[in-house]
C-alpha cells in the first residue's frame, strides 16, 4: 500500500470511528480522547497523540453543540 492510500485510508475509517467512540462514551466521548491524546503525549508517541485529536475533532464535528440551539 502506497503512502497517500494509507493516509486515504486512514481519513475514510475516522468517521466511522468516531461514531463508534460518541456511541460508546455519548458526551464524554470528545474528553476521553484528549485524555488518551495526553497520555500518548506523555509517552512520547506524538503519531498516536494526532490520531486521538483527530479523532476527537470528528467526534466534535459530528456531535451537536449545546450552544447552537
Amino acid at each position: 500500500m502506497k503512502g497517500s492510500d494509507a493516509i486515504r485510508e486512514v481519513h475514510d475509517l475516522t468517521g466511522p470511528v468516531a461514531r463508534h467512540y460518541v456511541k460508546k462514551y455519548g458526551d464524554q466521548a470528545a474528553s476521553t480522547l484528549e485524555q488518551a491524546a495526553q497520555v500518548f503525549e506523555e509517552n512520547d508517541d506524538i503519531h498516536g497523540r494526532n490520531k486521538m485529536l483527530r479523532l476527537r475533532d470528528e467526534v466534535l464535528m459530528i456531535t451537536p453543540s449545546p450552544t447552537a440551539e
